[in-house]
């Protein structure tokens, strides 16, 4: 069943400091501040399905350039802890840059870079789950066409840089495909292997400020 959220969203415009021939520019700040029942990325709950407090600022240039940071409380990764192998993270912090704009009428493209920080103290051996990704997006009308792909390991596992992710969507519907590196997914953590029964439910719950996954 589908989890509602509760989104708190402060904006602002600045005036900005260039001024090319044609006449000012405009730059804008936005920022949203969310409290959600359930943090969703690509499908998965990063709260074990419980809730999340996430906030974001983002710069937007009239000339199509962006950057941005984002927030989120997590528990994906505290979830593996045990005693052998103590993990305390439970916070994720996110920056991207970009540009997107518009192409032709109706035809957009969307471009930039995207890293996941996980501060927190992490178990000899265990790959940090830091990671850094370039996409590329377009969508015309209705449908969309995202491409992520994978500069570091992916989220923690092993040998999985060069991971691709794939959304499509047309409407209010969307597809998802994955591929890894070692072709197979999830990828299996060097030191702990996700099972059935920690694999959450997947919900239509989303985040405001941060570029689609």
């Amino acid at each position: 069943m589908p989890r509602s959220s509760l989104t708190f969203r402060v904006g602002a415009v600045l005036a900005s400091a260039f001024l090319p021939a044609a006449g000012p520019a405009a730059a804008a700040v936005s920022g949203t501040l969310s409290l959600t029942n359930d943090y969703l990325f690509r499908g998965l709950s990063q709260t074990n399905q419980k809730p999340a407090l996430q906030g974001g600022v983002e710069y937007a240039a009239d000339s199509g350039i962006y950057a941005g940071v984002w927030g989120s409380n997590i528990s994906w990764l505290s979830d593996y802890s045990s005693a052998a192998l103590p993990i305390s993270s439970s916070v994720e912090l996110d920056g991207y840059l970009g540009w997107r704009g518009d192409i032709a009428d109706g035809f957009k493209l969307d471009a930039g870079v995207y890293t996941y920080y996980y501060p927190g103290d992490y178990p000899s051996g265990f790959v940090r789950p830091y990671t850094t990704e370039v996409y590329l997006g377009a969508s015309w009308g209705p449908a969309t066409l995202k491409y992520s792909h994978a500069l570091t390991n992916l989220f923690g596992f092993a040998e999985s840089d060069g991971s691709g992710y794939l959304r499509t969507a047309t409407g209010s519907s969307a597809s998802r495909a994955v591929s890894t590196a070692a072709g197979r997914w999830p990828p299996r953590m060097p030191t702990r292997t996700r099972s059935a029964a920690s694999t959450p439910t997947p919900s239509a719950t989303t985040s405001a400020v941060r570029p689609a996954p």
